[in-house]
């Protein structure tokens, strides 16, 4: 693309492999946003990330970001303005976890999977609002996993309430590689429901404003991404190996290259520039799940969220 970029950023956490790095590479090839910010708990990797695509008019930067840890969420904003960046047009909220080996609580006393999954980008959506220009695009990023229709062999979400999810409990009945599969599926439901509740809050029409255009998206089956670093060694030779070759007859299956670009297209390009509350399977509008359209779930977790962050609803 010609020519300057609109003076726009565009922030993707978890920014510095897999799905996210796609989606920044694919930033930067389209030349919509004049900068990018990586945003990843790993500097050196991000940094690496960032060597290895660098160049053109597009400018890329790193900022640190845990997301299981309210503290470092809340100092990000400053960290941002430390660079002194154009306002947000983009923030794609795409890194997360799948723990199959046991329970685990951050430093805030709340499960991981819930911390970093849901949480972590709620606080942060909230903290950055006032950074946002007018109409940015928020995406979080979902799973087909959350929709028991489609059969995707992953346990069915079990949503009973997020004070329960945040607790690592609400799940009974579960235990081991299930109950960890269990808490990813419930997780990126709840990623849904913050975007359908982001969008009914802030309105493009909202006149005093932030105004977004709030989205959640399916990738699809992206084998041979990072999600499985939490598998016994077994599982990720399958996920690494195997099931890439094999994903070309699956259904639904994609690759974090494809799946990157259509993030990027979500995120950037005009035509997605109006329509808010909108799920998305790769760039194509879609109905979700039925339970993903509970209001009553909806409220309870962003409700919650905002409690245990301690920020207003």
């Amino acid at each position: 693309m010609s020519g300057n970029p609109p003076s726009t950023t565009a922030l993707v956490t978890g920014g510095n492999a897999g799905l996210g790095l796609e989606t920044v590479r694919a930033m930067v090839a389209g030349g919509r946003v004049s900068d990018v910010v990586v945003a990843s708990r790993d500097l050196a990797r991000a940094e690496a990330a960032v060597h290895d695509i660098a160049g053109g008019e597009v400018r890329l930067h790193v900022a640190e970001l845990d997301l299981a840890s309210l503290a470092s969420v809340r100092t990000f904003p400053d960290r941002l303005d430390v660079l002194g960046l154009p306002p947000i047009g983009a923030l794609v909220c795409n890194a997360g976890v799948q723990i199959v080996d046991g329970t685990r609580y951050t430093e805030d006393g709340i499960e991981e999977t819930f911390a970093v999954n849901v949480l972590g980008h709620f606080l942060l959506v909230k903290l950055l609002l006032g950074r946002l220009g007018h109409g940015a695009r928020v995406i979080f990023i979902s799973s087909g996993t959350h929709d028991p229709s489609l059969k995707t062999g992953m346990p069915v979400p079990r949503y009973t309430n997020a004070a329960e999810l945040a607790a690592g409990e609400g799940l009974a009945g579960l235990s081991g590689a299930k109950l960890g599969r269990a808490r990813y599926t419930t997780s990126k439901l709840c990623s849904v429901y913050l975007a359908y509740e982001l969008a009914k809050r802030y309105p493009l029409d909202n006149p005093a404003g932030p105004a977004v255009v709030a989205s959640a998206m399916d990738p699809g089956l992206m084998a041979g991404s990072g999600l499985a670093r939490n598998y016994g060694a077994l599982s990720r030779l399958v996920w690494n190996h195997v099931l890439p070759v094999a994903s070309r007859f699956i259904k639904g299956a994609s690759t974090t290259t494809a799946s990157g670009a259509d993030v990027a297209r979500l995120a950037t390009a005009e035509a997605f520039a109006r329509e808010s509350g909108v799920y998305y399977i790769g760039a194509e509008p879609s109905s979700s799940s039925v339970l993903s359209y509970d209001q009553f779930n909806a409220v309870d977790l962003w409700n919650t969220c905002a409690t245990l962050s301690g920020v207003d609803p």
